[in-house]
């Protein structure tokens, strides 16, 4: 499958759109490259970002995740991002901005129960 034929109009679409296929088939490095084009096609697509940090993660690239979380909150904030952003500094070790970004999560949606997981999680 071609990224063209998921959204033919809409390249970012379509090269965010295959790489969660490839995501899910496990294909984290072809997932990767295909998020980073749907990023080249649209800088401001906060979906790809999200899905590329979502991949680096599984590859234990933390640092780098934590950047594109970063840029995918600038984009557009979600309580989903910030809770993976907490996941992310947990795993780095830095338990007090996790604990700020499940916070942040909770805010945005007082009923996301995953974050209010982590969050009680830590203490």
């Amino acid at each position: 499958m071609k990224s063209h034929q998921i959204h033919p109009h809409e390249p970012a679409k379509s090269h965010n759109g295959l790489g969660v296929v490839f995501s899910r088939q496990g294909r984290v490095d072809d997932a990767i490259a295909q998020f980073r084009e749907a990023i080249r096609a649209n800088p401001k697509y906060a979906a790809a970002y999200n899905n590329l940090a979502e991949n680096l993660v599984k590859q234990g690239k933390l640092e780098e995740a934590l950047s594109y979380c970063g840029t995918s909150l600038t984009e557009e904030p979600s309580a989903t991002v910030y809770n993976k952003l907490g996941l992310v500094l947990m795993r780095l070790g830095r338990t007090d901005e996790a604990a700020e970004q499940f916070r942040k999560a909770i805010a945005m949606n007082p009923g996301y129960t995953e974050a209010r997981n982590n969050l009680a999680a830590m203490h």
